[in-house]
């Protein structure tokens, strides 16, 4: 009787001590603080080249929570077997690669929180290299040690202002070539680079016409933010590059300092494009934005007859042309207002004079 009687009153202090336990408040979770140092710096400067290192280090400021004052916390790396009790400050690491790190919090009189993670990346990279040539900056699209070799095949149109390589204030007429060499290597330029040509408060790009070769393929954000100088684009790429936002300004409205409007380049700027691939930049996203989109043929406006090359018979084709009285083929709109007239063999002789 005496054992029925213990085995009742200990299944009921039992029964009372989860029926407490049940009955108890969970302390509340920790939350991760998070920091993040970014930058560049420059890695082996040469003459003619100079190459970058990007940086990104993620770390813990603080492990906190709404109990922080009455809870103690614990952490752990990528499920370590042994939990370390959070006594505040920063937790960095070491480690270029990513860390898992868990956390959970118990207060006096309550269970434990849940365990909550957040995955810390700390990385460190050489992100790209910049060279000269001709006048224009180009950026390596993939390199590393010795910051160019072998296997780099394409570079895109770019300027980096920090650097020695530090380029100028573009203007006039840039013609952005197909190839180039450095180093004996030949490299494709295949891209115009993010804020390539763009404008500052500082430094003005005072560029008024743009030639972008066939093999360009993608026209990065901002490109040519800004330049509101511009009015001539000749694009030679029979497919349309990937383009979207090219005059868009993100860190502040420059425009609005000039008193004018991002969208007004598409207005200002006269679009030229191949005969065959007209329609394609019309209804093409960034493309069709232009007002003015105006097709030749052969090397470009002004070779009227199309045999590749701008020479003196294409001012005897366009007179041909105007006094033949027939409808004149659009491509005879060398100066891009639009309409084929007189000012069309001017702006093609003065293009000749000029050496363009």
């Amino acid at each position: 009787m005496k054992k029925i009687l213990l085995l009742t009153l200990m299944l009921m202090a039992a029964f009372s001590t989860a029926m407490s336990a049940q009955d108890m408040e969970q302390t509340a979770a920790p939350s991760f603080i998070m920091g993040y140092n970014n930058g560049i710096r420059e890695g082996f400067p040469e003459s003619d080249y100079n190459a970058f290192f990007a940086w990104t280090e993620s770390y813990i400021e603080s492990i906190e929570n709404e109990d922080q004052a009455d809870a103690s916390i614990y952490y752990r790396f990528n499920s370590a077997a042994d939990w370390r009790e959070y006594t505040g400050g920063e937790i960095t690491f070491s480690s270029r690669s990513m860390c898992v790190v868990e956390a959970y919090a118990v207060a006096e009189g309550k269970l434990p929180s849940e365990i909550v993670s957040i995955e810390v990346f700390y990385m460190e990279s050489l992100a790209y290299a910049v060279c000269r040539v001709d006048g224009i900056s180009y950026r390596f699209n993939s390199c590393d040690y010795p910051y160019w070799d072998d296997r780099v095949t394409e570079v895109s149109a770019t300027s980096y202002e920090d650097s020695h390589l530090y380029t100028p204030p573009y203007s006039g007429s840039l013609v952005i070539p197909s190839e180039i060499v450095f180093r004996d290597k030949t490299f494709t330029v295949t891209e115009i680079y993010y804020k390539a040509f763009a404008s500052t408060y500082s430094c003005p790009c005072e560029i008024t016409s743009v030639d972008l070769p066939s093999t360009i393929t993608q026209i990065w954000q901002s490109a040519f933010a800004g330049c509101v100088n511009l009015n001539r684009m000749v694009v030679h790429a029979v497919t349309p590059p990937y383009a979207c936002d090219i005059f868009y300004y993100e860190d502040y409205d420059y425009y609005n300092y000039l008193g004018l409007d991002a969208d007004a380049l598409y207005d200002q700027v006269t679009l030229f494009v191949p005969y065959e691939s007209l329609e394609n930049y019309r209804t093409a996203w960034e493309w069709g934005k232009f007002s003015h989109i105006v097709p030749f043929i052969g090397a470009g406006p002004g070779d009227i007859n199309g045999d590749g090359s701008i020479a003196i018979n294409d001012v005897t084709n366009i007179i041909d042309q105007l006094l033949g009285g027939e409808d004149v083929p659009a491509y005879c709109d060398v100066n891009g207002d639009g309409v084929v007239s007189i000012t069309d063999m001017t702006a093609l002789i003065d293009m000749l004079l000029n050496g363009n």
